[in-house]
Order: C-alpha cells, then structure tokens, then sequence
C-alpha cells in the first residue's frame, strides 16, 4: 500500500515536473502568444531589457517611478522640452501597475546601477495603505505556484514564468479567449521613453457621471495607513531614498494627481495623515515634494477617479512634470 502511494506520488511529480518543463519550452520560443502576458509582466519586461542592454554614457538618465498613476506622462513631450536646454538628458517613465515602495525596493539596484542623475517618485495615498491586520496590503494573495514549485523542487527555471504568478487572472483569459471566442483588451507601449504598457481604455476621458461612478466604488475601500514607525512601504521609501543619496543620486518626490471626485470620498483625516507621513520623509531626508494631487482635479482629464487619461487632451499633467524636472535641474 506505502509502495502504491509512494509511485503515485513519483510518478504525478514527475508528471507536474515535466508538464513544467514543457510549457516553459513554449513560452520561451513564444509558441504561447505574447496576449497571455498581463500588463505588469510586460512592463517588467520592458524594464527589465532596457537595464540589460548597453548604457549609452553619453547621456544623463533621469528616472520617474511609481504606479498606474505616472503611465499618462507623456516622455516625448517631456524629452523635446528638457533637451531645448540640457540636451544630454534624457527622462524615462519606469512605471508598473500596483507599484508600491515596498515592492521597488526589491528591484532599485538596476536602477541605481546606471547611475541616474535624478530620481523622480510619483507618490500617492495608496502606496502607502495597510490592510486592517497591520500587514501592508499584497495586492497577490493568492497562492504562486511558481515559487512553491521553485522552492519545493529546489530549482531554477531559466525564465521568468511570470503567468503562474497569477493563476486566476490567467485561467480567466484562457477561458475568455479558447471558449467564447472573446478579443481581450492588448495592452501598447504608450511613448518609446514610457517602459510601461497600458490597455486602451486608458486612453479614454470619462464623463462625471463615470468618473462619480468610479469614485464612490473606490472610497467603499478606506484607506489605512497603521502605525508610521512601521509601515513597511514608508520605511522602504526611506530606504530608497537613502540608498540613492549613498550613490550620489538626488531623489524628489510628487505627489499624483487625483481627480476631486475621489479626493471628496477620502475622509480629511485620511489625507492628513498621507501629509504627516510625507513630513517625516521630508524631515529624515530632507527631499523636495512637489504636491499635484489637487492641482488638476476639476479638469476634464481623467479616464478614471485616480487615473489622468493616456491623451493628447491630458498634456497638462506632463507639463507640470517637464517644469518640475527643469526646476530640479536648473536649481
């Protein structure tokens, strides 16, 4: 009976093991379409090949990082108006979905090690929320197949396997596409210095109705920042900015722009907290916050309560970043 219960187990292992294998040979000579890619993989790839390849040392790199919420930053309007006047720098977006300082902090040496002049932060009051157990929130909770099966087996696999990371997300997008036939939305670079990818309804300004819709949907989730002392994304931040001082890199932060619509929700306590704990960093660093959550939110911009729209209409927020770089550059 052991015996029996012992090869069954061998041998449905080995089957996993295999069946691995054999799908990863698949999506490495992309036998497994590109579309099976969430928007956070393929904005990880895109960062991850830019760091990878030869740094041209001719140029001055000036970084913005962040979430969702810089991928509306236009870098070709922002490069044509910086290289009027400082003609050896260039600006990258860097941005990636669900971002949090916590998370970045984890992949900051390949940003560090190209030695960027500047380091731009597009802050808001959700990277910095706790979840009401006091954990900082993980916005993948479910269980990674890729890393039980990694640690599990004691290997490595020579690629990234990033669709077991999510393995609801991607079931639904098989389902979706082999039984009903259904196009999904194919996520696009939005500008060549923007190493992120956005979907196409990010490129759509909604009407108040929408966007009052969106907000009140988004305030149902209060925002909890817990204890400052402790809260792993503060202290990452600061770490961050830390590291980057060490390597002789400047670091500002902003603060994303929101629209009034969800600005309203957010209780007031709330948003002074979120100023507190901008304080504290400004205080343990003494770093430059420039404050634009406010500053566009009645304009007719937004694709979403949270979101600045990817459009030619929503220039205005690249704008103010373009003259907040130059600002930091000339200063």
């Amino acid at each position: 009976m052991i015996v029996t219960l012992l090869l069954s187990l061998l041998v449905g292992i080995g089957f996993v093991v295999t069946t691995l294998v054999i799908f990863e040979e698949l999506y490495i000579h992309e036998i497994i379409p590109d579309s099976f890619q969430t928007v956070d993989e393929k904005s990880k790839n895109l960062q991850k090949k830019f760091f990878e390849q030869k740094m041209n040392h001719d140029k001055k790199f000036i970084y913005i990082l962040g979430s969702s919420h810089i991928q509306s930053l236009n870098t070709t309007l922002i490069n044509s108006e910086i290289q009027k006047t400082h003609q050896d720098y260039v600006v990258y977006v860097l941005g990636l979905p669900a971002d949090s300082p916590n998370e970045r902090l984890k992949n900051i040496e390949p940003i560090l090690s190209t030695s960027p002049k500047i380091i731009f932060y597009g802050i808001s009051m959700r990277d910095f929320q706790k979840t009401e157990d006091g954990n900082d929130i993980d916005y993948m909770q479910l269980p990674k197949p890729k890393k039980i099966i990694s640690d599990f087996f004691n290997i490595k696999l020579s690629k990234d396997l990033e669709f077991l990371e999510n393995p609801k997300f991607q079931t639904l997008k098989f389902m979706t596409i082999f039984l009903r036939g259904e196009k999904i939305e194919q996520p696009f670079q939005p500008y060549p210095n923007s190493l992120m990818v956005i979907l196409p309804s990010y490129t759509e300004i909604k009407n108040d109705e929408q966007l009052k819709k969106d907000s009140i949907s988004k305030g149902e989730h209060v925002i909890s920042f817990g204890d400052i002392d402790s809260n792993q994304n503060i202290i990452a931040l600061k770490e961050i900015i830390k590291l980057s001082e060490r390597n002789g890199i400047k670091v500002v932060i902003f603060t994303t722009p929101m629209s009034h619509y969800y600005l309203d929700v957010v209780p007031s306590s709330t948003k002074n907290k979120f100023f507190e704990i901008l304080s504290s960093i400004n205080e343990y660093h003494d770093v430059n916050i420039h404050y634009l959550d406010e500053k566009f939110s009645y304009l007719p911009i937004w694709t979403d309560s949270t979101h600045v729209a990817v459009n030619e209409k929503s220039s205005i927020y690249s704008d103010d970043i373009t003259k907040i770089i130059l600002d930091e550059l000339d200063s």
